[in-house]
């Protein structure tokens, strides 16, 4: 049975979230683990526009 995981990385403006994302996307990656990066300052350039639906 699998199972899934999320990790939310949270914080102010310029303390270092994405560059954490980036590593951990690498780590991740070198270990064979499926994951996907899903970066926040571009959730809203989803069509259709999700909270309209």
């Amino acid at each position: 049975m699998n199972s899934a995981h999320m990790l939310l990385i949270g914080g102010s403006s310029g303390v270092g979230k994405s560059t954490v994302a980036f590593a951990l996307h690498a780590l991740l990656s070198a270990h064979g683990v499926h994951h996907a990066v899903i970066e926040g300052d571009v959730l809203d350039l989803a069509y259709p526009v999700p909270w309209e639906q």
